[in-house]
């Protein structure tokens, strides 16, 4: 199978920013970045490159979800929600990946398959800035080692990915993550965040590999504190 062309995923998912939907509703110490009951339609906007990925509302073991499955596919799920990140530094979420591309190394242009991935858009795309700063939290294959900050090799000044889960050792778990968004802008990118963050996707794909992929998308949530 010959390798597949280079994508530029995150142009053409910030493309669809003009048109997304509305931020989440918030509470005075909370902002709900995704809601799995909530249906996809008319909340997200949807990216595709050849066969998209597909991704539907679901429940398994009892925990709503957006549910995102595919075999040689890809494509995202965007929405522009900003908020102000000292004021909701956490971020708090559940995701689960059953089917992982193992062959995949997102460290490359032609291997860069991710079982799941959040990403955290900082600006919009303009004339002084095409490529706004972009952190990508990934699960990944074992390619990669977990903790690992890597450079996109598609998007290298604008976008980093930190690996927080590799390989198989979690698979078909549920998976409960806490991190603080200031401290992984800084780790990622060596400066301090933008004021806001302007948007968030999802992110799945294998179309490189053409090995099945399967994740499930919990509630995210921005929660305000250290």
């Amino acid at each position: 199978m010959p390798p597949a062309r280079p994508r530029r995923a995150l142009v053409a998912l910030l493309a669809l920013l003009a048109v997304s939907a509305s931020a989440a509703a918030a509470t005075q110490h909370q902002l709900v970045l995704v809601d799995p009951v909530v249906p996809i339609e008319g909340i997200w906007s949807e990216k595709k490159f050849g066969t998209p990925t597909r991704y539907r509302l679901s429940t398994v073991e009892g925990v709503p979800a957006i549910e995102a499955r595919g075999r040689g596919t890809a494509s995202g799920l965007i929405r522009d929600i900003r908020f102000r990140v000292r004021d909701y530094p956490r971020l708090e979420w559940w995701w689960r990946v059953d089917l992982l591309p193992s062959n995949a190394d997102i460290r490359t242009k032609f291997g860069d398959d991710v079982g799941a991935s959040l990403f955290l858009v900082f600006g919009r795309p303009g004339i002084l800035q095409p490529e706004p700063l972009t952190l990508v939290y990934a699960w990944t294959s074992a390619a990669t080692p977990e903790g690992n900050v890597v450079v996109n090799p598609h998007h290298e000044r604008s976008v980093r990915t930190l690996v927080l889960r590799s390989g198989e050792s979690n698979l078909a778990t549920w998976v409960a993550e806490r991190r603080n968004l200031v401290e992984d802008f800084r780790l990622a990118f060596g400066r301090e965040p933008p004021e806001h963050a302007e948007a968030i996707a999802m992110w799945s794909d294998s179309d490189q590999s053409n090995q099945e992929v399967r994740a499930y998308y919990g509630k995210v949530d921005a929660r305000s504190g250290q």
